[in-house]
């Protein structure tokens, strides 16, 4: 690249010094000052053609977006229905093991009841027995002592 002042020719696309130009190239730089105006008005039109195309983008976004909502929140009614209902099938078998705990835990407690009022009758009768051998061991004693 020469040292000093240069700029770009358009047509080639390599730097020429500004000493060595020619009126050939006054005359392009007047057509390059033309079509940079035209260049100007068609990358403002096609600036606008994109924000239009941005935004119809972006709406369709949010459309699409309140529409996923919109889905979402109907489907989370329909599974609050079918849970109120006790028919939602991802609940049902959850529900089922919980009944089948609740169910072997209730039998488990029942035992346990019956066990312990069978032992406190034992104790009962074990009491009985042992107040009556003693009345007999004392009436039976006295009884003895009076003949």
């Amino acid at each position: 690249m020469p040292v000093g002042n240069s700029s770009r020719n358009g047509s080639h696309g390599r730097e020429v010094p500004r000493d060595v130009r020619t009126n050939g190239d006054e005359e392009s730089s007047n057509s390059e000052d033309e079509s940079s105006f035209y260049d100007e008005d068609e990358s403002e039109r096609r600036k606008v053609d994109c924000l239009d195309d941005m935004q119809f983008l972006e709406q369709q976004f949010s459309d699409l977006k309140e529409m996923l909502y919109q889905e979402r929140i109907q489907e989370i009614e329909r599974k609050i229905e079918l849970v109120s209902e006790e028919t939602a099938t991802e609940y049902l078998h959850p529900l089922r093991e919980l009944e089948e705990s609740l169910q072997s835990t209730l039998e488990t407690e029942a035992l346990q009841h019956q066990c312990r009022v069978a032992n406190v009758q034992n104790k009962y009768d074990e009491e009985v027995q042992s107040t009556q051998q003693d009345f007999r061991n004392v009436s039976g004693g006295t009884d003895e002592a009076a003949d």
